[in-house]
């Protein structure tokens, strides 16, 4: 009788263990991690999460980028997500999944935890759509001109604010025997940046983005003044030849010995320079060319949602709102070297990273980059064309191009 005394007292002791672990919550978090420290980061975060909130178990899964490319083509194609939480990327990539309803909208959160207050007019519309929000944005970074700081100081040179400004310091550098700009157009997503900017300084963002999603012609005046404007920097002999045979870092040891003054890129080109060189760069954003355009920038954003096949959405967003604080961000982006997107997070220490903040925090709206506000099947060949406009810089010629992929890709436009 006592063993079976204390045998029911071991199952009783047991079920109410099990009671105890199974009304606990919990949520799996798939996560783009792409090396041992951001894994580690990422876990604090989720035990601070925990701390406060014992009822909720955060599982993070770290995935590489293709691994996670994967999962998120099941999710579209099968209506089921892997997780409760997902991170991607904003623009046309995150709309692939809201349009279609397969992401559940967190305006209530949003209205909730008070984001207003949190994130800028701008960072707002770029996870919106249809009058709800669906994702919370953790981080982005800027592009913009990676300039040789000792090479303008030696010249006498200052940072421009406006396109004639920068033709000026071009005459300049080329009066001195240096290259204006370079590019690695070798990786054809380099090339991205430069139409982009061009098109959202002459036409501005809803024209850009209209364009990049298939809805206006690329064959048409606005588009050709776009090239004609890279076209004369061409011409002009602004750029380092060879750009095609270059990848995309093959171009810095030029700028550290200062044969090339500037090259338009993200911010993720800090982490490939050396500390001795980096020290000798400087940033600006891309000049205003029409100052009846505000400042539009180009800023890649990532951003985390709830799918709707998610059975744990409350405590989801419970994560999410804590996903959205200053603090949260600033800990998790100082590991990912991106800008936290909150805009009450301390500046930080990191230069690039506080001028990047100061000019994305005072633009009007974002772009996400060519190859995230394209269709994949447009994006590709067409920076595979204007690659080759580089080599030969015929307007006609790229718009005409561009047009026929436009109208095979988004025939549902052309109607």
């Amino acid at each position: 009788m006592k063993f079976f005394r204390l045998m029911g007292m071991s199952f009783v002791g047991i079920w109410g263990m099990c009671a105890s672990i199974n009304s606990q919550t919990v949520i799996q978090v798939d996560a783009i991690i792409n090396s041992g420290p951001q894994r580690v980061v990422y876990q604090q975060l989720a035990q601070r999460f925990q701390e406060r909130n014992p009822s909720i178990k955060v599982k993070i899964h770290p995935r590489d980028s293709n691994r996670h490319k994967k999962l998120m083509d099941i999710w579209e194609a099968q209506g089921t997500a892997s997780a409760d939480i997902v991170s991607w990327y904003a623009g046309n990539r995150m709309m692939r999944f809201i349009r279609p309803d397969l992401v559940e909208p967190i305006t209530d959160l949003w209205a909730e935890y008070q984001l207003d207050d949190e994130f800028t007019p701008a960072m707002k519309d770029l996870v919106s759509y249809e009058n709800e929000i669906y994702a919370i944005p953790f981080g982005y970074y800027q592009w913009g001109f990676y300039y040789t700081n000792a090479l303008f100081q030696r010249l006498g040179l200052e940072p421009p604010t406006t396109w004639k400004e920068l033709l000026a310091i071009c005459e300049t550098l080329k009066a001195n025997q240096v290259y204006c700009f370079t590019i690695g157009a070798k990786d054809a997503w380099t090339v991205g940046g430069w139409f982009d900017y061009l098109n959202l300084r002459i036409n501005g963002l809803e024209f850009h983005l209209d364009l990049m999603q298939g809805r206006l012609s690329f064959d048409q005046p606005k588009v050709q003044k776009v090239f004609q404007t890279w076209k004369d920097l061409l011409d002009k002999g602004y750029f380092q030849p060879k750009m095609a045979n270059r990848d995309w870092k093959e171009p810095l040891p030029f700028m550290y010995r200062e044969r090339v003054g500037m090259m338009l890129t993200g911010n993720f080109v800090t982490t490939v320079i050396p500390e001795a060189q980096l020290r000798k760069f400087g940033f600006f954003r891309f000049p205003q060319i029409d100052p009846k355009i505000p400042y539009y920038e180009e800023a890649p954003t990532d951003v985390y949602m709830i799918p709707k096949s998610s059975p744990n959405k409350e405590a989801a967003k419970a994560f999410l709102a804590f996903l959205a604080e200053a603090k949260s961000q600033v800990f998790l982006n100082q590991a990912l070297n991106l800008i936290a997107p909150n805009k009450n997070a301390e500046p930080s220490e990191n230069e690039f990273i506080r001028v990047g903040t100061q000019t994305l925090q005072s633009a009007h709206g974002y772009s996400q980059y060519l190859d995230r506000d394209m269709e994949k099947e447009m994006a590709d060949p067409a920076l595979n064309a204007i690659v080759e406009f580089l080599k030969n810089p015929h307007v006609g010629q790229v718009v005409h191009r561009l047009e026929a992929l436009r109208t095979r890709v988004y025939p549902d436009e052309n109607k």
